[in-house]
């Protein structure tokens, strides 16, 4: 039915924003989704002053293919919350939605995360060989005055994770 139409998200922007979420994710990628790639994303110079649950999810299904997604400049006020970020494919079978995703290239540069204590796990969980996360890059991440790449105590991972990177 919707499979033969060219449903793609791609070359996408969304710069100088405030969000605010009581209830749902702040950004969501993949997830409910019938599109065959969401790519080219750039979300830039934005700030979160409140979020419920994960404000960064992606998690593709059904063959979906997410890449080129690019977080930058974004400051976020915590209120000790659980989870900030989780990359992972995922089925859907209560939507009708089969199989995994993929994952592929998704850059979170210059973010920060100050407010409360909390665990702020970033998780970054491949399903097997065939449903890896690969090329996750990290620069600038600092959580409540700690520097992800000298402090990883944030970082969950799996086996089936490819390629990650992570610089000052």
């Amino acid at each position: 039915p919707l499979r033969g139409r060219n449903m793609n998200v791609e070359k996408i922007l969304i710069e100088e924003s405030t969000f605010w979420c009581d209830r749902a994710r702040i950004f969501l990628l993949g997830h409910e989704s019938k599109a065959r790639h969401m790519r080219s994303i750039t979300i830039r110079d934005c700030d979160i002053i409140h979020f419920a649950m994960t404000p960064f999810l992606v998690e593709p299904a059904d063959e979906m293919k997410i890449s080129r997604v690019l977080f930058s400049k974004i400051r976020i006020h915590g209120e000790g919350q659980r989870e900030l970020i989780r990359l992972k494919p995922v089925e859907l079978p209560q939507y009708d939605i089969p199989g995994f995703g993929y994952i592929d290239g998704v850059s979170f540069e210059n973010i920060s995360v100050e407010g409360q204590g909390g665990a702020y796990q970033i998780q970054l969980f491949g399903v097997n060989k065939k449903y890896p996360v690969r090329n996750v890059y990290f620069r600038e991440v600092v959580i409540k005055g700690n520097n992800l790449e000298k402090n990883r105590s944030y970082l969950k991972q799996n086996e089936y994770l490819r390629n990650l990177r992570l610089d000052p």
